[in-house]
């Protein structure tokens, strides 16, 4: 048979309970702003991938530097997003629904 707790194993179990929740809510609290960050940095990366990129194809093909390949790369992918625009949309709504 289990003894009952006294009152002072009672209070300390409180007490640690106490604590798990005060740590809790810190550590939720300290991961939002890193998380709006990396959120708002993906929609900036998106729209300058998707809109801006393509609009100035023209410019940064004739880029002839030391960073060509990073600059046709980064137009190819612009293409591709511009190019399927609705289809990008579809796979962006399609796993928000999780």
């Amino acid at each position: 048979m289990r003894k009952p707790l006294n009152s002072r194993g009672a209070e300390e179990i409180h007490a640690y309970a106490e604590q798990a929740d005060v740590l809790r809510k810190t550590l939720v609290n300290a991961c939002i702003y890193p998380a709006v960050l990396l959120g708002a940095g993906l929609l900036v990366t998106l729209f300058l991938m998707g809109y801006v990129v393509p609009r100035f194809s023209s410019i940064l093909r004739g880029c002839r530097n030391r960073s060509a390949h990073g600059v046709a790369l980064a137009v190819t992918v612009g293409q591709l997003m511009d190019a399927h625009a609705t289809l990008m949309a579809l796979m962006a709504a399609g796993s928000s629904q999780r």
